[in-house]
């Protein structure tokens, strides 16, 4: 069990540091283009605090969603946000460091 979520995060790290070259790669051929939209700076993803225990991430995060699961996350079709249903991850507060940390929040 323990090598299993070994193997999961080194995964989720390895991604993340492909991510980040590739972010680099793109500053340096469009230097004043926008990484991404909302407040993560990683693509067109936006972590917000989705109630007072969990915390949710929405838009097109069909590249990461294996990392997505692999970190707890559930998928909802039907997640409410800003008064519009829109699918999404949904995550337990427990794991909004974990993500902000992903998303280079931190």
């Amino acid at each position: 069990m323990v090598t299993q979520f070994t193997d999961s995060f080194e995964a989720v790290v390895l991604h993340q540091e492909a991510l980040a070259k590739k972010r680099q790669q793109q500053k340096t051929m469009h230097p004043n283009t926008p990484a991404g939209k909302g407040n993560t700076g990683a693509g067109d993803y936006r972590v917000v605090e989705y109630s007072s225990k969990a915390v949710a991430v929405f838009g097109d995060t069909r590249a990461i969603k294996d990392e997505l699961r692999a970190m707890g996350g559930k998928f909802n079709a039907r997640l409410t946000f800003k008064g519009e249903k829109m699918a999404g991850w949904i995550f337990s507060k427990a794991q909004e460091q974990r993500l902000a940390c992903y998303f280079g929040l931190d």
